[in-house]
């Protein structure tokens, strides 16, 4: 099925992303596209140095709309008014060491933004944003990456730092997690299991509490789905009615 730029946002995050003078069409068309990947119907473009054109168009890639209903605006001051935050963006912190007391790592900004408007300000291609407009703004963030080149591209920049405010969103679960009454049902049956295996009939294990500790970890860490709850009980309920003799029941 192809997404077209029909397709509206069902449950937007209350961001605003803001260009300051962005430079290039092209990354104004990649910028859209990424605001509409992570859930965002807002965009503005503070004194812009390149148009909205058929490039732009182009690299939005089905996000025609959101170029579409930019708003266009002469100052910073004007794009981030009425905004509850303002995050500015910086991809050289030590630029502003003496001046910037209020730079926080992306995951400080979740329980920041947590039921506020937010103003998500990203500066130019070639400088970013000056020491004067990274001083309207609330709080500053970067996105941390290696010092040999650590300026990333100005969509992917925009795409990295909604992610992460995506993410922090309770969003549906991609599947039904096993019930604790089942995962301890199932460490049961493993339990009953390794006891049986150390009767006579069978080799002695080494250390049988050290495997049923074991095994207890090894769920505690998968987080295992319902479905694969239900196979693996069907497995071990097999086997322990091989050693035991008995059916499934849980109070054996």
């Amino acid at each position: 099925m192809e997404f077209t730029s029909s397709r509206k946002v069902r449950n937007p995050l209350p961001v605003r992303v803001v260009l300051v003078e962005p430079e290039h069409s092209m990354n104004l068309g990649m910028v859209a596209r990424a605001v509409k990947n992570f859930g965002v119907v807002e965009l503005a473009l503070v004194n812009p140095q390149c148009k909205i054109d058929v490039e732009a168009v182009k690299y939005a890639k089905h996000s025609k709309e959101v170029l579409e209903n930019a708003k266009i605006y002469k100052t910073l001051k004007d794009a981030v008014k009425g905004f509850d935050l303002v995050i500015g963006t910086t991809g050289v912190v030590r630029r502003f060491t003496s001046s910037l007391k209020n730079c926080v790592p992306l995951p400080v900004l979740q329980p920041l933004v947590s039921g506020k408007r937010v103003a998500l300000v990203f500066g130019r291609e070639g400088i970013g944003l000056n020491e004067s407009e990274l001083m309207q703004c609330d709080v500053v963030t970067h996105i941390p990456a290696d010092k040999a080149h650590p300026v990333l591209n100005l969509s992917h920049s925009v795409a990295v730092v909604l992610y992460a405010l995506y993410a922090s969103r309770n969003e549906k679960p991609l599947f039904k997690t096993a019930s604790v009454q089942n995962v301890e049902y199932l460490e049961n049956m493993f339990s009953q299991v390794v006891d049986k295996l150390q009767s006579d009939t069978f080799p002695k294990l080494r250390n049988p509490t050290k495997a049923k500790i074991a095994f207890k970890h090894v769920l505690g860490r998968s987080n295992v789905a319902d479905s694969e709850m239900q196979v693996l009980m069907g497995v071990f309920s097999r086997i322990r009615r091989q050693l035991y003799g008995v059916g499934n029941q849980r109070n054996k």
